[in-house]
């Protein structure tokens, strides 16, 4: 009994550990966060068939997936993810949907993502208020990477993060960004300047984005955009198929 007491305790321990990097966790989200490894490791019979589905992972091209949304979407959740999946080649796709929990995403969950996840391939983003610029330029300084990125409705994030992301991440094949009001212009430019292997970009409702943008890319692309479909302000653009 005493031994098993101890290696719990010893897991524990490893566990704070490499959660320590993460100082804008608070107390609270560190004593949740071991709450529910202590009730999972002596009690997973008592989590329920929903729980279940929500917390398993699915392997997606040949790496793991994990998709929160609503209450699941958590800062101590994708702590927990980063510090779970290292052990078996880590995370390759990523989504997160409305998190409107009292302890949401923000740029800390993020941040372990970032530390935890430098295989990640794919991130999602939708309907995240509260992350800014600082969670997507630390996925982009972790995750190099990263070949499909989707941001839409996530109102903090400007050029700075789009900036990082075409400097830190080449491999970019894919972008999305959908009712982001604060990118523009400049982050668009770096995107077609330094992500040579681009192949689709989709854009939609961003004011700040416009013609100069648009045509910044394309000049500055020395490459072939297979698919390219750009609204802005709910107007078709242009939608170019080489």
């Amino acid at each position: 009994m005493w031994m098993s007491t101890f290696l719990l305790a010893r897991g524990l321990a490893s566990a704070l550990r490499l959660y320590s990097v993460e100082k804008g966790l608070s107390r609270r989200s560190r004593e949740e966060l071991c709450s529910n490894s202590t009730t999972e490791y002596l009690k997973p019979e008592a989590k329920s068939a929903e729980n279940k589905a929500e917390d398993q992972e699915t392997e997606s091209d040949g790496y793991l997936s994990r998709s929160l949304e609503g209450k699941k979407a958590t800062d101590v959740r994708l702590a927990a993810i980063a510090v779970g999946t290292a052990s078996r080649g880590g995370l390759g796709k990523l989504m997160i949907r409305r998190s409107n929990s009292a302890r949401r995403v923000t740029d800390v969950g993020l941040r372990a993502i970032a530390r935890g996840c430098p295989s990640l391939r794919v991130l999602s983003l939708w309907n995240l208020s509260s992350v800014g610029d600082e969670g997507l330029c630390e996925i982009a300084n972790g995750c190099h990477l990263l070949e499909k990125l989707e941001l839409c409705q996530c109102p903090e994030i400007t050029d700075n993060a789009l900036l990082a992301v075409a400097k830190h991440c080449p491999n970019l094949t894919d972008l999305t960004i959908e009712s982001c009001s604060k990118m523009g212009n400049e982050g668009l430019q770096a995107i077609g300047r330094c992500c040579h292997n681009l192949k689709s970009i989709s854009i939609k409702d961003c004011p700040l984005l416009g013609d100069q943008g648009v045509a910044s890319l394309l000049a500055s692309a020395s490459y072939v955009i297979s698919l390219m479909n750009i609204m802005i302000n709910c107007e078709v653009v242009g939608n170019i198929i080489e």
